[in-house]
């Protein structure tokens, strides 16, 4: 892998999300759920979201809810996701291959499916969107998945090459993808928002840009598109109750919380704080977004794995959590969120439960002479100041089991640049799951070659057991080789899991049928609103 590209755009991310103020608000059940009333027909549903700036996918940020929603609504790509069983299905592709050795896939495209314009989507126009989201490189945290697929580095990193070798073209309706090494993970990734086909006449040949209202691949039509407001109507061939959604644009979700209070808006994209009552309800669900604490396994203190099991052990993420992040995020149960399929819900359980004797125990085997080196806890600054309180939080943890500690406090630009060169020892990492799968929690993360691998993590066991994972197509058996990697890096104690954020909708009694993903996408298709 060529380049460490996440990092600056998770840990920005992740400052943004750990700004936000503590609140009490408490999963509530889907608006569906609080009535079995018989869904009607018809309707305009009224949704309010902030920070969403433009409609294309290729500048969609996957860990911001408010944006993938409204993308998801808009465009489609050639899988999706089925949020009952957590399984990937056909979506603008009606069926996909792949060869036995892993390394070439092919796909048929829908005869039917069809642009917002009428005109059939074809594989060339699947290739052009595939190019276009590659190119943005470092740029893109899901775009830089495309890695997988043989001649990336030439289209986008030499740029010796005007196109991504990889991906041909057969017929009208079918294309073939071939890969530098097996990745069975590939129609998950797919799945993801950012990787949607988009209609190259929606895009502006000299700056690129999408067009105002673009040409769409998804349920919905884009009918008008300004500043503040958005409305959709539901595509000819979209089944489903609803007739239009009209999409209102805050400056922030507090004001969209306030649109909501006013009865500008049925559903919003909500902050922290919010509490359901008898007439509004709160949707939650755990979102792609993690954050952890990781350790510089390579050099410094943290080198030796005694200190760092007694650092894990230090921590007690129950209490810590709730009093620093309030309802905005969950102690994380596992380096895999529950929301993937394939994940072990409780995989940290053991491996991350506070013991302060057993920490104790560890440092005492592991320096008789009592000797324990000073270990720093890196964080960047925020505005907010809550970096500084979590990492305050933590340097009193280890001091309690007997571990000297000291915060240690860098601008943004220094902090990504010290990590990247292993010049930190216990510091800030914030973890985005661009798509479906515990691929994208794993491997670019701890492979002793990952983009992302900033622990300095180099270990056989798991390089190993990744490659198997990739080369296992079968749900069930990929599933459990990604397992042994989680199960291997937790033993190895080289990241410190503390929190998964939360995304919450609040819902009006007039909204059905609302359920959201881990990455704040809905399924507008079962929406419906309970009339009079």
């Amino acid at each position: 892998m060529p380049f460490r590209r996440p990092l600056l755009l998770a840990l920005a991310i992740a400052l943004v999300l750990a700004g936000c103020s503590k609140g009490t608000g408490r999963p509530g059940a889907p608006a569906a759920e609080r009535k079995a009333d018989a869904p009607v027909q018809g309707g305009t549903l009224r949704l309010g979201v902030s920070g969403v700036t433009s409609l294309d996918p290729v500048l969609a940020n996957p860990a911001h809810p408010d944006q993938m929603l409204v993308i998801d609504l808009v465009f489609d790509g050639l899988t999706s996701l089925d949020r009952a069983s957590g399984e990937v299905k056909p979506d603008l592709a009606s069926s996909w291959s792949v060869s036995a050795d892993g390394l070439l896939w092919h796909v048929e495209i829908d005869p039917a499916a069809r642009f917002s314009n009428g005109r059939p989507v074809g594989a060339t126009d699947v290739v052009w969107s595939l190019e276009r989201l590659a190119a943005k490189g470092a740029a893109s945290i899901a775009g830089s998945q495309l890695a997988v697929i043989d001649g990336f580095d030439e289209f986008v990193v030499a740029k010796t090459a005007p196109h991504l070798a990889g991906l041909t073209v057969l017929s009208e309706h079918s294309l073939d993808v071939r890969l530098r090494t097996p990745f069975a993970a590939l129609p998950e990734l797919l799945a993801s928002p950012v990787l949607a086909v988009v209609a190259p006449e929606s895009i502006d040949a000299t700056t690129g840009r999408l067009a105002s209202v673009p040409v769409g691949s998804g349920p919905w039509v884009v009918t008008v598109h300004e500043s503040t407001t958005i409305e959709l109507s539901r595509a000819s061939a979209t089944e489903g109750h609803l007739d239009g959604i009209e999409v209102k644009v805050y400056p922030n979700r507090a004001e969209a919380q306030s649109g909501f209070g006013r009865g500008e808006v049925d559903l919003a994209v909500a902050p922290d704080g919010v509490v359901p009552g008898p007439s509004i309800a709160l949707v939650t669900t755990g979102s792609n977004t993690g954050l952890e604490y990781a350790m510089n396994t390579a050099s410094g203190p943290l080198a030796k794995l005694e200190l760092r099991r007694a650092v894990v052990k230090a921590v007690d993420r129950a209490s810590l959590v709730p009093a620093l992040l309030g309802a905005s995020a969950s102690p994380l149960a596992a380096l895999v969120p529950a929301e993937v399929s394939g994940s072990r819900v409780e995989a940290c359980t053991a491996a991350c439960a506070a013991d302060l004797d057993g920490a104790k125990a560890l440092l005492a085997a592991a320096y008789p002479d009592g000797r324990v080196p000073v270990v720093h806890v890196d964080f960047p600054t925020d505005a907010a100041g809550t970096e500084a309180k979590l990492a305050g939080a933590l340097v009193d943890a280890l001091k309690a089991v007997g571990i000297p500690a000291e915060p240690r406090a860098h601008n943004t630009q220094d902090f990504v640049s010290f990590a990247t060169k292993g010049a930190l020892d216990l510091f800030r990492y914030g973890i985005v799951g661009a798509f479906p799968s515990p691929d994208a929690y794993l491997a670019s993360v701890f492979a002793s070659n990952g983009a992302d691998n900033v622990t300095g993590l180099r270990d056989p066991e798991v390089d190993a057991a990744l490659v198997s994972a990739r080369s296992t197509v079968e749900a069930t058996a990929r599933a459990a080789a990604y397992a042994k990697v989680e199960a291997r890096v937790l033993a190895l104690a080289a990241v410190l899991p503390i929190a998964q954020y939360r995304t919450a909708l609040v819902a009006s009694p007039v909204v059905r049928g609302v359920t959201v993903g881990a990455d704040g996408t809905i399924d507008a298709t079962v929406i419906w609103l309970k009339q009079g």
